[in-house]
């Protein structure tokens, strides 16, 4: 059996068709019996053996022939029966005869140079050695007979060997006879047989792989696209098991119960969407979609299974791409809405002092001032201009001035709350609104933040010593009685105008203008500034 299988992996390659290699197999099985049968019975002839049995006869009749002679001193007699005999034995090259003593009596033509004595006796298969006696046990001398060599020698006389010849024809003669035969009869085994012509014509018009199943997981049918994702060499998959196929089943785990089609043979229910790498060797990996239905009988039980292979690698590459793509617009997006923050900052902050610029102040502070209005809540607005700002500018130039505004809009933005909404209003001027404070209480803070202009504010600015930079406030609130934002600043600018006109570097409220009455100005809460001082502190972080 050793042999059978030998002789199966050197002529069978594994992609062989079922009938050669059922073929092969009898051959080979044949041959096996023949030669088992001869080594028991003894089949076939061996030339040698025949032909040691036929010169041992034809040797015993010559020695009989020319005794009778010898004995009888008939030289001629023994000359002519010496030439009738290999006249008439085509086998028999020469022969002699020879004394006892070892004189050679007798020797046909070449005798000389045929013959080889062995000594002793001895005999072989071309050179016979015949013993004469005379007087019964007293050997007198012997008959040297010299024959051709059995059969022809070399590669020719090997093909002449009747257990060559018998292998020889059943390769060729029970080949092709198997070979007719076995495509007759497998036509009825044939697990392709079992789908019809056209129904394969009709799978090999799909672009989606497609694999026809037995119970068992063998391949019945692989349509061409499911052959085209194949790796180079693995194009006949007829009669092999799917679980078998190594770039396959990769990805599908080792354990064969789990792959799609076993699954289906044992639930009967179909398995979709089951997303595989096929490995291609060189070719690189495809990314496919696997799908298994089983094909039901009238009985409903499971009589092969339907797999589908749909090759996905183009859009899991366009998917890819897609991903890449989206992630880049996000973060395209996510710079743009930055920038977008950073213009609409930029776009409500003075460059200068990176306050609020009028626009943007009048509209968040326009939504302080509605809700105020609207919960019945304190707000106060307050205006300051910085004192004697030309002649900064005419003295020591523009530079200088834009310095002493940036001081300035530094002081007022650390002694202000992160709520509080702080504008530059135009040129040295500076608005801002105090959400939750009164009056009295806006009007300390403002004088708070004049001291420590006259205090900071000139050193502040580099390069020029002994500067002196102060600032006028003017402070209005929605208790006084204004209805609009705009008129709200309109008061506190008439307090600026006031705190201008009593001298500057002071704080004026809208209450303490000449133009109100005497009530009014009983209420003024400059009086009161600094029993309020305490109570700010509450509000107000003194540091800042």
């Amino acid at each position: 059996m050793t042999g059978v299988r030998s002789l199966l992996k050197r002529f069978v390659r594994p992609g062989a068709g079922p009938v050669a290699r059922v073929v092969v197999g009898l051959i080979a099985l044949s041959i096996c019996v023949a030669l088992l049968a001869d080594i028991a019975f003894n089949l076939f002839r061996n030339d040698e053996q025949v032909a040691r049995e036929i010169r041992k006869r034809v040797s015993e009749n010559v020695a009989i022939q020319l005794a009778v002679l010898a004995q009888g001193g008939d030289r001629i007699a023994i000359e002519k029966t010496v030439a009738t005999i290999i006249n008439r034995e085509a086998d028999i090259v020469s022969i002699g005869l020879r004394q006892e003593t070892g004189e050679l009596i007798y020797a046909s033509p070449g005798h000389l140079t045929s013959w080889q004595a062995l000594g002793g006796g001895k005999s072989t298969l071309t050179h016979v050695e015949v013993p004469l006696f005379s007087g019964g046990k007293q050997r007198w001398g012997q008959i040297e007979i010299s024959f051709r060599p059995v059969g022809a020698t070399g590669w020719r006389h090997w093909f002449e060997r009747p257990a060559v010849l018998m292998v020889l024809t059943l390769l060729i003669v029970g080949g092709l006879g198997f070979f007719v035969y076995m495509r007759r009869v497998l036509t009825h085994l044939d697990p392709t047989a079992a789908i019809p012509e056209r129904v394969k014509l009709a799978l090999d018009t799909l672009v989606e792989g497609v694999l026809i199943l037995d119970v068992s997981g063998r391949v019945l049918l692989a349509n061409r696209a499911f052959l085209s994702m194949a790796p180079a060499g693995e194009r006949n998959l007829v009669g092999r098991k799917a679980s078998d196929l190594d770039w396959l089943v990769a990805e599908l785990g080792a354990d064969r119960m789990l792959h799609p089609w076993h699954r289906v043979a044992r639930s009967h229910e179909a398995v979709t969407g089951q997303v595989i790498d096929l490995a291609r060797g060189s070719e690189g990996a495809t990314r496919v979609v696997v799908n298994a239905s089983p094909v039901l009988d009238a009985k409903n039980a499971v009589r092969g299974v339907i797999v589908s292979v749909n090759d996905v690698s183009a859009l899991d590459q366009a998917n890819a791409e897609l991903r890449k793509a989206l992630g880049d617009l996000r973060e395209s997006q996510v710079a743009l809405e930055a920038r977008n923050e950073e213009l609409k900052r930029l776009s409500e902050i003075d460059p200068l002092t990176s306050c609020l610029n009028r626009r943007a102040f009048m509209h968040q502070a326009g939504n302080e001032f509605a809700r105020a209005a609207g919960a019945g809540t304190p707000l106060a607005c307050i205006m300051t201009d910085i004192d004697k700002f030309k002649n900064v500018n005419d003295t020591y130039g523009h530079s200088v001035g834009d310095e002493v505004i940036q001081q300035t809009a530094r002081i007022l933005k650390l002694g202000l709350r992160p709520a509080d909404l702080l504008c530059r209003y135009g040129g040295e001027e500076f608005c801002f609104v105090l959400p939750g404070l009164d009056l009295a209480q806006a009007a300390v803070i403002a004088e708070r933040l004049r001291e420590k202009i006259q205090a900071q504010a000139g050193p502040g600015v580099r390069g020029i010593p002994n500067l002196k930079v102060t600032a006028s406030f003017g402070v209005s609130s929605i208790e006084v009685g204004a209805t609009t934002l705009a008129q709200l600043i309109e008061e506190a600018d008439q307090a600026l105008y006031a705190a201008k006109q009593a001298g500057r570097n002071i704080v004026s409220t809208f209450t303490d203008t000449p133009w109100l009455d005497a009530s009014a100005e009983a209420s003024n809460p400059k009086s009161g500034t600094e029993g309020l001082a305490a109570a700010m502190d509450e509000i107000f972080d003194p540091t800042r």
